[in-house]
């Protein structure tokens, strides 16, 4: 699954945080699995971060980590149907 939201848009919504707290409110958190590169130079890297639970599995891109963690984790919450009650995938 590849981000469908342009970096320029985004805002940090702290799904990272959201979908930890779901897994955990089921005792499941360890499920959770992030994968981490960077590529290029310290001072003009991009980020690709992979997030995958329970067989689903999301990626984004950013130059910042951060932005990249959440998009995966907005993705992964998306398509696991699982996303906060009012937020639109």
């Amino acid at each position: 699954m590849s981000s469908e939201i342009s970096v320029a848009d985004y805002v940090v919504g702290n799904y990272v945080m959201k979908l930890h707290n779901h897994y955990q409110a089921l005792a499941k958190a360890d499920l959770i699995v992030y994968e981490e590169t960077c590529e290029g130079p310290s001072h003009d890297a991009n980020w690709t971060v992979t997030v995958r639970v329970e067989g689903v599995a999301a990626q984004a891109t950013s130059r910042k980590i951060k932005w990249a963690r959440d998009m995966a984790a907005r993705q992964v919450m998306t398509a696991l149907n699982i996303l906060p009650e009012g937020e639109n995938p």
